[in-house]
C-alpha cells in the first residue's frame, strides 16, 4: 500500500519537473523570439543618422551631429564648425550646451547637458582653434529612438565677442575728449580742453593753438570770435 502511495507520489512529481521544463522551454522560446524581432526591429537604427542645425546668427557656429543605436546604446557626435571668441571667455568655461532630440511635434524625448569645457576644442595647421567636437553614449529604447526627428541646441553662454587683449589695452588708453568748442564755457576752461590734444600755444593776439585745433578771442578778452 505505501509502496503503492509512493510510486503515485513520484510519478506527479515527474510530472510536475516536465511540466514545468516545458513551460520555461516555452518562456525561454518566446523570449528568443522576441528578442530576434527586437534585434531585427533595432537593425535599421544601428546605421549612423546624420543631424544638422543653423545656429550661426545665434551662436556664430552651426552643428553637425551623427548617431547610431547599438544594442540599445545610442552613440553621438557633436561638431561645432566654427570657434567663436567668447567660448574662449573664463566665465563660458563652466557655461553649457544641452542637445536634445525631438519628435516630428517639437515635444523632446531626450536631452544632454554637456559643460563647454568638455568638449575638445578643433584646430586647423596652424594651431588656430576652428571649432569644437564631443562624443557620448548613452542607452535608449528602441521606441523612443525611431522617434527621433530632429535635434535642438539650448545653451547657458555669454555670445558677446570678446576684444583681443591687445585692443583692449588699447582701448583702455584712449581717453575720451571734450568738446573745446562747447558753448557757454570759461577761457580757462576751454583752454583746458583745448590741451587734450597737445601742448597749447599762443601763436597770435587771441589766438591759441594745439595740434591742428585753434580757438580765436577778441583781443584779450574772454569772448571767443571763432573755434575749430
Amino acid at each position: 500500500m505505501v509502496r503503492t502511495i509512493l510510486q503515485g507520489g513520484l510519478k506527479i512529481a515527474i510530472a510536475i519537473i516536465i511540466a514545468v521544463a516545458v513551460v520555461a522551454a516555452a518562456a525561454v522560446g518566446i523570449y528568443k523570439l522576441y528578442e530576434a524581432r527586437q534585434k531585427l526591429h533595432a537593425r535599421p537604427y544601428e546605421e549612423v543618422t546624420t543631424w544638422s542645425l543653423d545656429t550661426r546668427s545665434a551662436l556664430g557656429m552651426s552643428l553637425n551631429a551623427r548617431s547610431k543605436l547599438v544594442d540599445g546604446q545610442m552613440f553621438v557626435e557633436l561638431v561645432f564648425d566654427q570657434y567663436p571668441s567668447y567660448l574662449s571667455a573664463p566665465k563660458n568655461r563652466e557655461g553649457t550646451l544641452s542637445f536634445g532630440f525631438l519628435d516630428k511635434d517639437g515635444f523632446n524625448l531626450f536631452s544632454k547637458e554637456i559643460a563647454v569645457r568638455d568638449f575638445t576644442r578643433l584646430v586647423d595647421q596652424q594651431g588656430k582653434a576652428r571649432g569644437l567636437r564631443h562624443e557620448f553614449a548613452q542607452f535608449v529604447r528602441v521606441e523612443d529612438y525611431s522617434r527621433y526627428s530632429k535635434i535642438d541646441v539650448k545653451w547657458n553662454l555669454d555670445t558677446a565677442p570678446v576684444v583681443p587683449p591687445e585692443v583692449e589695452d588699447a582701448l583702455g588708453k584712449e581717453k575720451p575728449t571734450l568738446d573745446h568748442c562747447a558753448p557757454g564755457l570759461s577761457k580757462a576752461e576751454r583752454l583746458k580742453r583745448l590741451a587734450q590734444f597737445g601742448s597749447v600755444r599762443q601763436t597770435g593776439s587771441g589766438e591759441y593753438t594745439a595740434d591742428g585745433r585753434k580757438v580765436v578771442y577778441l583781443g584779450d578778452t574772454a569772448e571767443m570770435y571763432s573755434c575749430n
